[in-house]
């Protein structure tokens, strides 16, 4: 059910080349004439033998994570002599071009020319191909001939080896024949797909800087908003109109005696201290510094029970706000990754709609306003102000600007956190309630207007990626024309988009159907095993919010959606064993999925049932070990930092659920060495976990 988008044809910016084969004697072929196609094996050298080095020769060495995808670039990890690494990892040269050659790696597009090497040579991962051209082949000619996504899918279609560890073999890339005009007319080939490729990642380039700006917008509005400057204070207004207004002062003086008269929060009413404002910022005339205890009850969520990761507390009617949910929310939570049990509840507590959520740990100071009634852990803090939602929205508007001044105060650990006796402090410029809801109501405007443009500016890079391969596709058919990117391109929707919650049950449906008989399966296995699939798949349907819980990777919420999906279509049913965890009945239409699986992901199926027949007999541990190395390793990737061992191994270890922790610290290294050594180092794809500590 792959969705193509017809796009509409751009003038040509210039003609191109035509290949024409040489001649017999020496000259080219007159333009137009069709051009020859060559084998590989005639005109590449491949997995050439190692030069003759000695063993104290520093060279560069080039693990696969160090090669970007479909860029054609790549980073040196360093240097090593030749001695530490001549066994076990494979040698190049300057000149040469490297391919990988298992899966996703190779599907993903890893690949680079080879320059700059230290003395001119190189060591790296097994799992590359080394293509060494020939005097009639050019460098980036070859590279971007195999950096064609046609060319990717057919060598995907040619895969063999062992389940999960499925490799491109020697003789197709033998045997695969590359359009061969002269070298002359090669290169201006090469020039004319870089030229296009360096105006899309100039776009690209202008496309981020929108983002960035945009980015600063919203944060100038925010502060504009509570500062009195978005929009006429009620002052200068009732002064033009000659009338009176409820002043800031007097709207908290009103506040807390309501408080007084009626508390609404937990115990018994105390008065807030009063605020020391003398080296606070000069407010616009008619406000008033506030704190939040006067406002309203504020407090810590809880979650008493130990160990948090005890089924007994979930799968019941009452939502459970984690961090992860309120740092996605947007401000308005109307989602929620988990659901709290009778028991759950018994040991927390119920806020109520309009609730503001303040994450203290892990994600700081991210907020969000309940949509409906739910439970939190103590990691959040609840503020719940009994008087007009205006003045609630307009706080967490405030907390916004105030972000990055409460993270100062987070102690430089592992994980970063603030407590409640912090958030008490905080000083709010407590505008009049009617310029409260202008405030609001111009922030949503201009906050609406910024989403819209985030989006549109979203779908224009994901085309700029589109056309990358467009422009490569149109260059080796010796199509007379490359299009224009310097000019719209209209997008028409071929059909309806696949949804998500169906890629979702489908994607289940087939790991449940393949392993539900084995003894080993259950609920958390079939959780590792869905994380790892849409990851290493790279299944961009399915969009998982996954979390570092004590059973992480975990998306709760996705797979009791999923299961309740199951039971309903008849494939396959949810139970408890009979001693400890779950398992999956057959029902009346276990099968029924299958007719779906080829029209959703026919290029991608072969990798997802090469994953699920891999760990076919591990046990849950292997598998929670396995994905959570992934995930730890793919956050890296994903928030731009170096995943060394060290930087993974932390990741896990101090900054997901302290259970990570029973599992020894060799074991990790052993993991985190087996998945480079595989071939299933990330790639960055998806979104990065939440940390619900």
């Amino acid at each position: 059910m792959t969705i193509p988008a017809n796009l509409s044809e751009g003038r040509a910016l210039s003609p191109k080349v035509p290949f024409a084969p040489p001649h017999p004697n020496g000259r080219a072929h007159p333009p137009g004439a069709p051009c020859s196609m060559v084998r590989l094996k005639n005109i590449v050298e491949i997995n050439p033998r190692p030069a003759p080095l000695s063993d104290n020769t520093l060279v560069s060495f080039v693990p696969m994570k160090c090669v970007e995808e479909e860029s054609g670039r790549f980073v040196s990890a360093g240097d090593k002599r030749v001695a530490e690494v001549k066994k076990g990892y494979t040698s190049f040269r300057d000149g040469d071009v490297i391919w990988a050659k298992v899966t996703p790696c190779m599907e993903n597009g890893k690949a680079a020319v080879l320059t700059g090497l230290t003395n001119g040579f190189g060591y790296g991962s097994t799992e590359f191909f080394v293509l060494r051209p020939s005097a009639q082949l050019d460098l980036a000619y070859l590279l971007h001939f195999i950096l064609q996504k046609s060319f990717r899918q057919k060598a995907a279609q040619h895969m063999t080896g062992a389940v999960g560890l499925r490799r491109v073999p020697k003789s197709f890339l033998e045997q695969q024949e590359i359009p061969l005009p002269p070298l002359s007319e090669q290169c201006p080939v090469v020039a004319e797909i870089e030229k296009q490729f360096t105006r899309l990642d100039a776009g690209a380039a202008a496309l981020r800087r929108v983002q960035a700006n945009l980015k600063r917008y919203r944060a100038a509005v925010l502060k504009a908003a509570c500062e009195g400057r978005l929009v006429p204070t009620e002052t200068e207004l009732a002064r033009k109109e000659n009338r009176t207004f409820e002043t800031g002062e007097q709207l908290l003086q009103r506040i807390l005696a309501e408080c007084r008269k009626n508390w609404p929060g937990r115990g018994k009413y105390k008065e807030p201290s009063a605020l020391e404002v003398t080296k606070l910022p000069h407010l616009p005339k008619g406000w008033v510094w506030a704190i939040l205890p006067q406002l309203g009850e504020l407090n810590r969520g809880k979650s008493k029970h130990r160990p948090r990761d005890d089924m007994r507390l979930y799968e019941g009617p009452y939502p459970f706000i984690q961090t992860g949910d309120v740092r996605k929310s947007g401000g308005t939570i109307r989602d929620y990754s988990q659901t709290y049990s009778e028991f759950g509840l018994q040991q927390s507590r119920l806020w109520p709609e309009g609730t503001l959520c303040i994450t203290i740990a892990a994600n700081i100071a991210e907020t969000g306003i309940l949509t409906f009634k739910g439970c939190f852990p103590d990691s959040v803090v609840g503020f719940v102000h009994e008087g007009d939602p205006a003045t609630t929205r307009y706080i967490e508007y405030f907390l916004r600007t105030a972000k990055e001044k409460l993270v100062l105060f987070a102690p430089a650990t592992a994980q970063k956190n603030i407590n409640l006796n912090i958030l008490q402090k905080v000083a709010v410029p407590l505008p009049p309630l009617t310029e409260q809801k202008r405030i609001v109501a111009e922030v949503e405007r201009h906050l609406s207007l910024i989403d819209e443009l985030e989006t549109t500016v979203t779908a224009s890079l994901a085309r700029a990626t589109r056309l990358r391969q467009s422009i490569l596709q149109k260059s080796f058919a010796g199509e007379t024309a490359l299009q224009s990117v310097a000019e719209p391109v209209q997008v028409k929707p071929a059909s309806r988009p696949l949804n998500r919650h169906f890629a979702r049950v489908i994607l289940s449906a087939e790991i449940i159907h393949q392993l539900h008989a084995e003894p080993t399966f259950g609920r958390i296995k079939h959780q590792k095993i869905f994380h790892l699939c849409e990851h290493i798949a790279q299944l961009a349907e399915i969009e998982g919010q996954y979390h570092r819980e004590a059973a992480g990777p975990l998306d709760n919420r996705l797979i009791y959606a999923n299961e309740g999906e199951l039971k309903r279509q008849q494939w396959y049913q949810e139970a408890r064993r009979t001693s400890y965890g779950h398992i999956y009945a057959p029902l009346a239409k276990a099968g029924g999925h299958t007719k779906y699986l080829e029209g959703i992901w026919p290029e991608k199926l072969s990798v997802i049932r090469q994953l699920i027949s891999l760990m076919r007999s591990w046990n849950t541990e292997r598998c929670e070990i396995f994905s959570t190395t992934y995930a730890a390793w793919n956050d890296l990737l994903i928030w731009k930092r170096e995943p060394t061992d060290e930087a993974i191994l932390h990741e896990i270890l101090h900054r997901w659920h302290e259970s990570k922790r029973r599992i020894s610290e060799d074991r990790w290294r052993k993991a985190i060495s087996w998945v480079e050594k595989e071939g299933f180092s990330p790639a960055g794809f998806g979104k990065a976990t939440l940390s619900d500590q």
